[in-house]
């Protein structure tokens, strides 16, 4: 077996995977223990709130979701992303279709109006979106790109009530039950952010990069 090594440089993916030969498709399969879905709902019915973190991609953290019963598969799932204007986009996982996307501003802005609708099939911005009753993913770069356009008094004001409106029930961070594409200090940022609403966190990690989630955690099991 002859091996070689290529040298590659910052190219765009386009030109490297060009002129390229198919030699053959693997398909690999990770599929969620058995024991999976009865220990999820042994917490639910300890009045203990499953939330999936991970680094995985959004659509395959949406799947296992689904699969191990942390979101409703009856119901429509939206991902929030960061868009390539900037924006935060909410993608419909069945269709691939974008339901809205908004724009993050400041609290100090006139208007004061947190969250912006920029376009979409839905009316009203992320409010819209909550109202669908849809289960939520987030990942890293919306929860990034809204903590750091925000300080962190706005920050847990955004997640903790949703909105500028104190009187909605809409609480994004209560509603998410997935979190994508999560670096370790992301991770981490959301134990704490689940911390300061005085929520007892626990944190169940099995690799490196979820060493700071779980020190912050209340009860961590690595």
């Amino acid at each position: 077996m002859q091996c070689v090594l290529v040298a590659v440089d910052d190219s765009h993916r386009e030109s490297v995977e060009s002129h390229l030969n198919v030699l053959g498709l693997i398909i690999m399969q990770n599929k969620t223990k058995p024991e999976s879905k009865p220990t999820l709902e042994t917490l639910r019915q300890a009045k203990i709130r499953p939330v999936m973190v991970t680094g995985d991609h959004g659509l395959t953290a949406a799947h296992v979701a689904r699969e191990c019963h942390i979101c409703d598969k009856t119901a429509p799932l939206y991902v929030g992303d960061v868009a390539s204007d900037g924006r935060v986009s909410w993608t419909d996982v069945d269709t691939g279709s974008i339901v809205c996307a908004t724009v993050c501003v400041s609290l100090s802005d006139p208007s004061h109006r947190l969250l912006q609708e920029a376009y979409g099939s839905l009316e009203g911005g992320v409010e819209a979106v909550l109202r669908t009753g849809a289960e939520l993913c987030i990942t890293g770069r919306c929860f990034m790109q809204m903590r750091n356009e925000l300080d962190t008094t706005e920050f847990y004001k955004v997640f903790m009530l949703g909105l500028l409106d104190f009187s909605t029930n809409c609480q994004i961070l209560m509603r998410c039950n997935v979190f994508a594409r999560m670096p370790p200090d992301q991770k981490m940022h959301l134990i704490e952010a689940y911390a300061e609403m005085k929520y007892i966190v626990g944190m169940c990690g099995d690799g490196a990069n979820d060493c700071g989630a779980l020190k912050a955690a209340h009860v961590c099991i690595s």
